[in-house]
């Protein structure tokens, strides 16, 4: 049976991405100069996480015909998946030289630039981008973010709002607008979080810690130093928004059961890459405390209420889900009035006072209320919180 190029295309978009690639191979015996079929092998390739096999295919297609625009965007896509920013940007350059109305080499440049914090270029690009073509939904996220990083809020919002012409249910697009219009919903939608922490999971422990400074870890060690006996082990420890695992060395000492849980999966798989965490869980924390009926001592949610405003439903779960006497330690970003409020960062503050009001509705009782710098931003130290509060039952 004759193999073609449709037929390929096919499997891939359906995900059979083994067939797909089982498929190509022998395509290309028979058509060993068709630079389609290196280019579409090199897509499946990326599919299957082998990414280095797949640039040395886009080479192929390219090699046979020096003018591939898909091939040479699709190279650079990988490049910028692995951080090689230059020699991505380069390459999506070479396709407008090749094309100067190519679309995806405006729109992929304003995604770059925006990834890289080049925001004057980036909406530089988007607008070329839009020029070409209006009806490109993602376009219209570039230049909202773009925007709002340069400062003009109302364009942002504009291009937000154009983005829910096509997508009217966004949640985290919604969450995006309100966050510039100053709204205050009771807590962030799970896409946007996800968003957030899928694009930041390859930087995120160098970024936080030696660029920003992050001391959430360092006092959270400290608590438990200072207020438990040294030779003290949990049964259960859970890590409410684990990430990256940050927390997870020292906690993994002291525990005989420690429980990760994080909505973004490419923090998960950073934190699995460490061998740290007896368990490691998608979801949202409130979902998994709702459904998983297992008892904590001990609940650590450091640098995970900022994106939660309402906390009300979380303590009532961790009360639930705690054992006989147990205990939270947890981190706030502080506000001095109020209950909560979402900031322009897109993170939420709350006041001690809020926070008095839960533990006294819940039986709880704050041991310890520390004012620290909890990170840097804006080269500004963010004022910071931490709590240890016992929870008896």
């Amino acid at each position: 049976m004759k193999i073609k190029i449709e037929d390929i295309v096919d499997l891939y978009n359906s995900k059979n991405f083994q067939r797909a690639l089982n498929s190509v191979n022998k395509y290309i015996k028979i058509n060993e100069n068709n630079n389609q079929a290196y280019n579409l092998k090199g897509v499946i390739l990326r599919a299957l996480g082998r990414n280095n096999e797949a640039l040395l295919n886009y080479d192929k297609a390219i090699k046979i015909k020096p003018n591939d625009l898909n091939a040479y965007n699709n190279k650079a896509n990988i490049l910028r998946q692995l951080k090689r920013y230059k020699e991505a940007e380069k390459l999506y350059k070479k396709t407008l030289q090749i094309d100067n109305s190519y679309f995806f080499g405006f729109f992929n440049l304003s995604q770059l630039y925006n990834e890289i914090g080049n925001y004057n270029e980036s909406e530089n690009y988007a607008l070329k981008a839009l020029s070409i073509n209006n009806n490109s939904s993602q376009i219209y996220i570039e230049l909202g973010i773009s925007q709002k990083n340069l400062g003009k809020i109302d364009d942002s919002i504009k291009n937000f709002k154009k983005y829910l012409e096509f997508y009217p249910d966004s949640t985290k697009i919604k969450h995006q607008i309100d966050i510039l219009e100053g709204n205050c919903p009771e807590t962030s939608p799970d896409d946007f979080i996800e968003d957030v922490f899928d694009s930041y999971a390859g930087r995120f422990d160098e970024h936080l810690i030696n660029i920003l400074n992050y001391s959430g870890p360092r006092f959270i060690k400290k608590i438990i130093r200072e207020n438990f006996d040294k030779n003290k082990i949990f049964e259960n420890i859970i890590d409410l928004g684990c990430g990256t695992g940050l927390n997870g060395n020292f906690l993994k000492n002291i525990c005989d059961n420690l429980v990760g849980v994080d909505l973004s999966a490419n923090m998960l798989e950073k934190a699995k890459q460490k061998n740290i965490y007896d368990h490691l869980v998608k979801s949202n924390f409130i979902d998994f405390l709702q459904e998983k009926k297992i008892q904590y001592d001990l609940f650590i949610a450091a640098d995970v209420f900022i994106y939660t405003g309402k906390l009300d439903k979380i303590f009532e779960l961790i009360k639930i889900r705690s054992k006989k006497e147990s205990w939270i330690i947890f981190t706030i970003e502080n506000q001095k009035n109020g209950n909560y409020n979402l900031q322009k960062s897109g993170r939420y503050t709350h006041s001690i006072n809020y926070i008095k009001n839960l533990c006294k509705k819940n039986n709880f009782i704050i041991n310890i209320c520390e004012n620290f710098d909890l990170r840097l931003q804006d080269n500004e130290w963010v004022d910071g919180n931490i709590f240890l509060i016992n929870i008896f039952k």
